[in-house]
């Protein structure tokens, strides 16, 4: 009978082999690779989500920002990270991602501190925008190791254990503003949400250390110490066969392949419905409708309340996990970045009308 442990592993990672010395494998790959690749991507939500915590608690204010404003910073740091993704695809191709990886972290968090010193918005957008860039590697990269290291069936619950991290991320970042307006708010001549962007720069580099030291890079060219030559082979051995010039496909049966499936076309339809949706949590619309009636709520109460929808939002994303479904769609792609766009494009100009709405209305 397996142990309280045992089954708390199989629901967050599944148990798909028999296999002693391949469970051993798939243990360390857990550790190294999730442990990594999980931690550098909720420093990167935390990123996202500080700025938005940081906006509510004295940042508007500091540079006079508008509602408008606040779409622009996070428009140009969604389209860095846009940006980033393909050029990040390729560069691991050629550059050892134990290399570049660590490296993109080290960059984002030296902007995010950096960030507590702008005095314009637009140098707040600069540096969000090569932010967001450097950012980009996270979700690119992750995707790509996961799928070298890691069986069909494997893949599903990590992916999905991957994004709940990004989303408790965000949830931290309100419990961290919400302390650091307590504690630190006017300390060293610095406010509350400069205190935010430092701190959370700071506490991010370890994470490239740990990478710099321990990511294993992909299964053939892996130099890490801790997987032993048996493991390699076995690493390599028990993922399906590579199929010789798969990349050379003709453009003609890639394009018929693609958009030739009504799945494609289910999912350009119906995923930028779920992202505008997911626009709400993500562009924290409830933070800021929180901070409008700041009247009624105390700063701390602002900064924790949208918590909840991150809650739900980490639950759901582990049960709706499917593990006996290990189909992989290229075609999915395309449907979810145009997505991600729609997301950042559907409220700009209902928050600029919010923003001058609650201006006047202050004015009064």
């Amino acid at each position: 009978m397996a142990s309280v442990g045992q089954k708390i592993r199989n629901f967050f990672l599944g148990d798909t082999t028999d296999s002693k010395e391949e469970r051993r494998l798939v243990r360390k790959l857990d550790f190294f690779i999730m442990t990594y690749c999980c931690l550098s991507y909720f420093f990167n939500y935390l990123d996202r989500a500080a700025f938005a915590n940081a906006y509510v608690a004295g940042l508007r204010e500091a540079l006079d920002m508008r509602g408008i404003d606040y779409n622009k910073v996070l428009s140009l740091t969604t389209a860095g990270m846009a940006v980033g993704q393909l050029p990040h695809g390729i560069i691991i191709q050629k550059v050892a991602p134990r290399i570049w990886f660590p490296s993109m972290v080290v960059v984002w968090a030296g902007l995010t501190m950096a960030s507590a010193a702008v005095k314009t918005v637009t140098q707040l957008c600069v540096i969000r925008f090569f932010l967001g860039l450097a950012e980009g590697s996270t979700y690119a990269g992750t995707i790509y190791i996961i799928g070298a290291w890691y069986k069909p069936e494997e893949i599903a619950k990590r992916t999905a254990l991957f994004t709940a991290s990004g989303q408790v991320g965000t949830m931290f970042a309100g419990v961290m503003m919400a302390a650091i307006h307590r504690g630190m708010k006017g300390l060293g001549g610095l406010g509350g949400w400069q205190w935010v962007f430092l701190i959370d720069g700071i506490i991010t580099l370890p994470i490239a250390v740990f990478g710099f030291m321990y990511f294993p890079d992909t299964p053939g060219k892996t130099k890490a110490n801790y997987i032993s030559e048996k493991e390699k082979q076995l690493a390599v051995a028990r993922l399906p066969p590579i199929k010789e010039d798969g990349h050379n496909i003709h453009p003609v049966s890639l394009f018929k392949r693609v958009f030739a499936n009504p799945i494609f076309w289910v999912l350009f339809f119906w995923s930028p419905v779920c992202a505008s949706i997911e626009g709400f949590p993500f562009q924290n619309t409830f933070l800021l409708w929180l901070k409008y009636h700041d009247d009624s709520f105390t700063q701390t109460q602002i900064n924790t309340y949208p918590l909840g929808v991150q809650a739900v939002g980490i639950v759901s994303n582990m049960l709706a996990v499917d593990k006996f479904t290990a189909k992989k769609y290229a075609d999915r792609m395309v449907p979810a970045k145009a997505g991600e766009k729609d997301s950042n494009a559907t409220f700009p100009e209902g928050n600029e009308k919010h923003a001058q709405q609650n201006v006047q209305e202050k004015q009064i």
